[in-house]
């Protein structure tokens, strides 16, 4: 069991380390918004399902295979049911149940809701979890604390004390059958998932972590320009290199870069592209979609120029269109904020690297 009660958690940690790229995106908070727990008290029992279920959605397709809200009447005590492979086996899923109260969870409030899941496994409504979460906005109380991390059989047997006595929320119905699945089930399968941890997973689901929180994205550092251009370079450098040969009067490449009048603006090309290289990967997991619409939107806004029959040259058709980047406005992108000036003219590089411009007719 140690191995299972922490796999969940130690995904998110893994996650947290890989996140350390310099391209990735920090939070600050917005004037006027709480900070993320506190903003959970403010839900209601439908948003706190939801919420519980985007926490889990960054997990699909590596601990996961599927994560659904079942919150719902008919739902078999199952909130939130994550599968982590189909299909579905005993220890095989991880069921997430959301509590929401105003104050913390207490045996009282959780012993109804473990004795109809033990219903439902004696009526086979499913197989066994390998891990059945309380999740709450206020964590769970001091009482039910102690119970979740003494021992499994202790626990039991107060459970089953208070079921037997018909107290701390319990009816005196416990039949034989039941009776039976909870002294076969292993009580170290119920465990509290905090507040505190289900904030931490949601922010792996970038763009629902700022819609829902008001947590507003801070671009952070933009990639290093490697020393040599990467596969990834490989039409707008050739598009370069053209240019450089046209105004030359012979072939240009790569190696004959250095020392030559082109050296300067080449790297200055290539430190605009990895700009714009910075905003694609800023916004890919927080505004999906977005980065394409930004190209979209500077190809429209440079065609004319770039087509524009008097430039009798590539460096001039080069030139005229970078300068002409610069006049793009996009007050309604979501992007706007954390446009940099070098992006503009990187979008056109990132363009001509898509085959979508081009220099030397």
């Amino acid at each position: 069991m140690a191995e299972n009660k922490s796999e969940v958690g130690n995904t998110v940690l893994k996650r947290r380390r890989a996140s350390t790229d310099t391209s990735a995106a920090g939070y600050v908070i917005q004037a006027g918004a709480h900070a993320p727990v506190a903003q959970l008290r403010l839900m209601d029992s439908a948003s706190w399902e939801i919420f519980v279920e985007e926490c889990c959605l960054p997990l699909q397709g590596t601990t996961y295979q599927i994560v659904k809200r079942l919150g719902m009447p008919g739902d078999k005590g199952r909130d939130v049911e994550a599968i982590v492979t189909l299909p579905r086996r005993q220890h095989g899923w991880d069921l997430y149940q959301c509590k929401y109260f105003k104050g913390p969870v207490a045996p009282s409030d959780f012993f109804p809701e473990i004795a109809s899941f033990f219903s439902h496994l004696v009526r086979k409504s499913y197989p066994e979890p390998r891990a059945y979460f309380i999740c709450a906005p206020h964590d769970c109380g001091v009482d039910l604390h102690d119970l979740l991390v003494s021992e499994p059989e202790d626990f039991k047997a107060v459970f089953l004390q208070a079921w037997v006595d018909g107290n701390r929320g319990l009816k005196r119905n416990l039949t034989p059958a039941i009776k039976a699945v909870v002294e076969s089930f292993d009580f170290s399968r119920f465990k509290e998932m905090s507040a505190r941890t289900l904030v931490e997973m949601h922010s792996k689901n970038q763009s629902a972590h700022f819609k829902r929180f008001g947590i507003k994205p801070k671009r952070l550092n933009d990639p290093a320009v490697p020393p040599s251009p990467r596969k990834h370079e490989q039409k707008y450098v050739q598009a370069l290199l053209a240019v450089y040969s046209e105004h030359a009067a012979h072939s240009v490449d790569c190696d004959g870069l250095t020392g030559s009048d082109y050296e300067e603006h080449f790297s200055a090309c290539r430190s605009e592209f990895y700009s714009a290289e910075g905003l694609k990967r800023f916004s890919r997991d927080i505004f999906p979609g977005e980065f394409d619409a930004f190209l979209g939107t500077m190809l429209k806004t440079v065609r004319s120029t770039v087509s524009l029959p008097t430039h009798k040259t590539g460096l001039e058709r080069l030139c005229a269109t970078t300068e002409r980047s610069y006049q793009l406005k996009m007050a309604d992108s979501p992007l706007s904020e954390s446009l940099r000036s070098p992006d503009m003219p990187g979008a056109c590089h990132h363009l001509a690297n898509a085959g979508k411009l081009k220099w030397v007719k």
